[in-house]
């Protein structure tokens, strides 16, 4: 998961990859956004009447990156504003300041690991640069098309 930039990684959060499934079985996108990224053992009964839970989940190793506020500190605030917890940004007394701070000191916007009925929007935690060279080819092939889009 890479956030602001596209080679500022966030190591904490565990980036399971892109889902996807056959038409068939789709049933809806908030659906396939709340799958469980987990395999459970054949004995969970429980999996069986879940429609969040399942054990025949295939992950594909390296099937992709997720890169999260590649925007400018504005952009992220309109965004934030147009999020669906906009009354959490609004609360949080972030401002285009607080952001343009952020992403110069490599924070992220918030904490990903609490629940959402805790107070999220402060968080420590640095982001990472990492070599282009482990960006996707694309990337590497464009990178003076991009080069806004990096951190120097």
């Amino acid at each position: 998961m890479f956030y602001y930039k596209l080679n500022l990684f966030y190591k904490s959060l565990p980036w399971h990859g892109s889902k996807a499934c056959k038409k068939k079985y789709f049933k809806s996108a908030q659906w396939l956004q709340w799958i469980k990224n987990k395999k459970y053992p054949k004995w969970r009964v429980d999996v069986l009447f879940s429609h969040k839970k399942y054990n025949d989940i295939y992950f594909v190793e390296n099937g992709g990156w997720h890169f999260t506020n590649i925007k400018s500190p504005e952009n992220i605030e309109k965004k934030m504003k147009n999020f669906v917890h906009y009354l959490d940004y609004e609360d949080s007394g972030i401002d285009i300041k607080d952001l343009k701070k952020m992403i110069e000191e490599k924070k992220i916007l918030y904490n990903h690991k609490i629940d959402k009925k805790e107070f999220r929007w402060s968080n420590e935690e640095k982001l990472i640069k990492v070599n282009n060279k482990v960006l996707p080819k694309y990337i590497n092939n464009n990178i003076n098309k991009y080069k806004d889009w990096l951190d120097n």
